[in-house]
């Protein structure tokens, strides 16, 4: 159990004024999962704490200048004198650090506030610490979201980790779709896109509950925040939004809004029209990036590779040490050889791709049942 003690300030003798007793576990769940999206260096940032007595629970909310974190924990117990005050603004990057330093097994916590009601002092079993209370407080914000649909947490997040990856982060696309991951929903699909204008990368998989069709783009620091949080291989997600957030809310009931960008989507169908009935080979995914991986070690000088297709069902990687390495290949091609950049193969083969996949040619394009890639091919090649 976690107990709160709130001192009456105009009692300076040490009367308690209010008790509050909340699930020790419960809290640190709910408190740690807000406490991610406080940034240190962020100027627009604010941490309230809150006793919603009508649902007998404690809020905890922090409103950053791209995110807005919200949950509540349970209150086991609470008694109180005539005080009215409910709600506190607080330091909320102490509070995420008190929060990294409170052992998991400590059975309570005491928090009370000082005596110029400046603090709380939290007393673990063998320590106090000090959590600044400020003395301006505003109201707890409400977000006006409504549910987009409902997803599996580990394929959402898993998918949302890989394909930021490939998002433009450099200043001068800032205001450009390269640099914002894709996500669009509709009846039965969910569909994530991602490109860095040399490759592009989607992804579908299912979703259910969508009563309209969505298009949300998010950059990637905001896409890396909502995929900090932790859920169960088998969690199913609800996802939210607004004219101006996105999000989702957790099984613990926490909701974890980021904001959207004001980019416009790219239109991308037409680029996977041309690739629809081409040659391929399909390769064994782990072989491939072996092969990539040790020709970049082996030619310090350049990260450039030549991919070199023939009839006789291999695929040669090769740097420009002419260092060359084979792997086999399923199926025939035109013979040919192009010049990718190391890192841009590398993307394409993280965990999104299974197994194994096919190479499709006139464009250089990977594909899975539900994925697919595509990297320009060099028209010198």
């Amino acid at each position: 159990k976690i107990i709160i003690f709130i001192q009456n300030i105009l009692f300076k003798k040490g009367f308690i004024l209010m008790k509050l007793t909340l699930p020790c576990k419960r809290f640190l769940s709910v408190a740690n999962v807000v406490a991610k999206s406080i940034a240190p260096k962020d100027t627009i940032s604010q941490t309230l704490i809150k006793i919603d007595e009508g649902s007998n629970k404690l809020i905890i909310q922090h409103r950053g200048s791209t995110s807005f974190f919200k949950g509540s924990v349970p209150i086991s117990d609470f008694e109180t004198d005539n005080s009215d005050v409910r709600q506190w603004s607080v330091d909320g990057a102490q509070l995420k650090v008190i929060l990294s330093v409170i052992p998991k097994d400590e059975e309570n916590i005491e928090i009370e506030t000082s005596e110029d009601n400046k603090l709380f002092i939290i007393k673990l079993s063998n320590s106090k610490l000090k959590l600044p209370v400020f003395e301006t407080t505003e109201n707890i914000y409400n977000e006006n979201v409504s549910v987009l649909g409902t997803v599996s947490a580990h394929e959402f997040l898993s998918n949302l980790q890989n394909l930021i990856k490939l998002t433009v982060t450099d200043e001068v696309a800032a205001d450009h779709g390269i640099s914002c991951l894709h996500i669009f929903g509709t009846k039965n699909n969910l569909t994530m896109m991602s490109t860095n204008t040399v490759a592009l990368v989607e992804k579908k998989f299912n979703i259910e509950d969508v009563e309209n069709d969505f298009t949300v783009l998010i950059k990637a620091p905001q896409a890396a925040l909502l995929h900090s949080n932790h859920f169960n291989a088998d969690d199913i997600v609800s996802l939210y939004g607004s004219e101006t957030t996105f999000g989702y809310i957790d099984p613990l009931g926490t909701l974890c809004l980021v904001n959207k960008p004001n980019n416009e989507p790219i239109t991308y169908e037409h680029l996977k029209n041309v690739v629809g009935s081409e040659e391929q080979v399909m390769i064994d995914t782990a072989q491939f990036k072996y092969a990539i991986d040790a020709s970049a070690k082996l030619s310090t000088e350049s990260t450039e590779l030549n991919l070199i297709f023939n009839n006789n069902g291999k695929v040669v990687i090769e740097n420009l040490n002419n260092d060359q390495i084979e792997v086999p290949a399923l199926g025939q091609v035109a013979n040919t050889k192009m010049s990718m950049i190391k890192e841009t193969l590398s993307i394409l083969c993280s965990s999104v791709l299974q197994n194994k996949f096919y190479m499709n040619f006139r464009f250089f394009y990977f594909s899975n049942p539900n994925i697919s890639y595509r990297i320009n091919r060099p028209n010198n090649s």
